[in-house]
């Protein structure tokens, strides 16, 4: 093998957010009747405070 190990110490790693969103059955089978996109964050954040859950961002 030619040439040389690159150096990782030097390298700055990207910073990741995650956020989780906990829910009950009955709350998912709601978003699922209503054909919600789970995928879609700030459509469930809305749909949860329509239902007048408790959302913390």
């Amino acid at each position: 093998m030619e040439g040389n190990m690159p150096n990782i110490r030097d390298w700055v790693a990207p910073d990741n957010k995650i956020k989780y969103v906990i829910i009950s059955g009955n709350v998912a089978g709601r978003m699922a009747r209503s054909r919600l996109d789970m995928s879609n964050f700030e459509a469930v954040m809305q749909f949860l405070k329509d239902e007048g859950g408790s959302v913390d961002s």
